[in-house]
């Protein structure tokens, strides 16, 4: 029993950075661009988050900025320079990847002080899945609740029509006034801040 509890406690730990790239990418992608530069935002977003290890909200927020600039990259590179998504998304991957080995590579071993560890009181406690569900730190706990916000807001809320507007007919967006460029660049920085 003690070991399922920990194999989930290691599952949810391993999977939920995926899940904030992944809802990342899934919004850039309704927004019409491919996004293969979440590797990259997600390689810088961790090298800089360790590199500013001070606090666990100033590593978060350091993270989330500089996984934002290479989305931003991606955009400028796919939205304005018209550049192949695909490529552009490589080529993006493949340079965080060498510039954070060659930069990361004293960050090796570097620890938190702090966790932002949150146990619920008396959930934390229930058999098997109490200290994989409710013995976790902030930013897992919204990764609960992020899927469900990031579907309600595609499919109940202007915003996410023009997004997905943009993505599939972006001359629509624009007969309606609104800038079909400035809602993809959006989507797909807010792709790497997630990543």
């Amino acid at each position: 029993m003690r070991e399922l509890s920990v194999i989930l406690v290691n599952m949810i730990a391993a999977g939920t950075p995926i899940l904030y790239a992944l809802l990342g990418d899934m919004v850039s992608q309704r927004a019409g661009v491919i996004s293969l530069s979440v590797e990259g935002s997600m390689l810088v977003g961790a090298c800089i988050g360790f590199g500013v290890a001070y606090s666990m909200i100033l590593a978060t927020l350091a993270a989330m900025l500089a996984g934002g600039l290479v989305g931003l990259i991606q955009a400028f590179l796919v939205i304005d320079r018209k550049t192949n998504m695909m490529a552009s998304g490589f080529v993006l991957m493949f340079l965080a990847q060498g510039l954070t080995a060659f930069y990361g590579r004293n960050l090796l071993g570097v620890t938190f002080r702090k966790s932002l560890t949150y146990a619920i009181p008396g959930l934390c406690k229930l058999p098997l899945i109490g200290s994989a569900l409710f013995n976790q730190d902030i930013l897992t706990y919204l990764s609960f609740l992020l899927p469900v916000i990031v579907w309600w807001i595609l499919t109940k809320t202007r915003l996410g029509l023009l997004v997905c507007s943009v993505g599939e007919q972006p001359e629509v967006t624009r007969a309606y006034g609104y800038n079909p460029r400035l809602l993809q660049y959006g989507a797909v920085v807010f792709a790497g801040v997630l990543a």
